[in-house]
């Protein structure tokens, strides 16, 4: 179980743009704009013309590693929403500051240049389209995720690569209604009728699922070595839940249990609970 806030830090994209050159992540170019905006980015120009945009990942989705603290990466996007540009600024992760040469996930962010996710966004659930690197897949994964989600925030946000008929279309889009978590109910449950409900989620894959899936990615080499044991085994077995929720935490954790976990919790503050079971674990190696 671990605690998350909904607490976001104040932008330092200026701090970082101004130890960093235009052309550096923006070739060709030679100069930002002022940093704009409710989701920050500043524009990025060659002469008097604007040619694109440049935002940090952390000040749009949470970046957080092994460390805990942020993984900051400048993302550079040309006007239609192509990814031309991409910098590690800051990090504070172990595993590649005693382990793994950072030249190794200069790499692997550089292999995101070239592809316009929000043109052409990866289904949810896809593997990385950049290959991993061993004993980095935590940090890697989440510079990765980190790169897919904000370019499709800031895509939508400030309209970028779109035409006149979509963004006519999403002017005109409904907005959705808010779902809101009802803390007012106390109700104890079973398990399965958590499960039922979706209150907890839960992640079932067998060995076999499990191998498909590394031949169906397309990858070189990504099928040669199958896990092992019968096909039907299971590979994992996780559940996940947001136990601060009165009637999810009561009924998961008891009552006693409930109400000291209430007790260590900060405003704006929540708990989740995960379990898992299975060949692998969730908590890695």
């Amino acid at each position: 179980m671990f605690f998350t806030s909904v607490a976001q830090a104040d932008s330092r994209l200026g701090e970082f743009l101004a130890k960093v050159e235009a052309s550096e992540v923006f070739p060709g170019a030679d100069g930002y704009g002022a940093v704009q905006g409710e989701l920050p980015m500043a524009r990025v120009f060659k002469g008097q013309d604007a040619v694109g945009y440049v935002y940090l990942t952390t000040d749009i989705v949470n970046t957080r590693g092994y460390s805990s603290k942020p993984i900051d990466t400048l993302i550079a996007l040309d006007n239609e929403g192509t990814i031309v540009g991409a910098k590690l600024v800051e990090h504070h992760e172990p595993i590649v500051l005693i382990g793994i040469p950072e030249e190794r996930m200069v790499e692997f962010i550089d292999g995101y240049v070239g592809m316009n996710l929000i043109k052409n966004p990866l289904p949810i659930g896809s593997p990385p389209p950049v290959d991993m690197i061993s004993g980095a897949t935590v940090t890697l994964m989440v510079i990765g995720d980190g790169i897919l989600r904000s370019s499709r925030i800031m895509g939508q946000a400030y309209q970028i690569g779109m035409s006149q008929e979509a963004i006519a279309s999403v002017e005109a889009a409904t907005e959705p209604t808010p779902q809101i978590i009802n803390q007012e109910l106390q109700e104890v449950k079973s398990w399965d009728t958590l499960v039922e409900e979706g209150a907890v989620g839960n992640l079932h894959m067998t060995v076999a699922e499990v191998n498909q899936l590394f031949l169906d990615s397309g990858r070189p080499g990504a099928g040669d070595k199958p896990q092992s044991g019968d096909p039907e085994d299971t590979f994992v077995d996780i559940y996940a839940a947001v136990v601060s929720v009165p009637t999810i935490g009561r009924s998961l954790l008891g009552e006693s249990e409930y109400e000291h976990m209430q007790s260590r919790l900060k405003e704006g503050q929540q708990a989740i609970l995960i379990a898992g079971n299975g060949i692998y674990s969730f908590k890695g190696s």
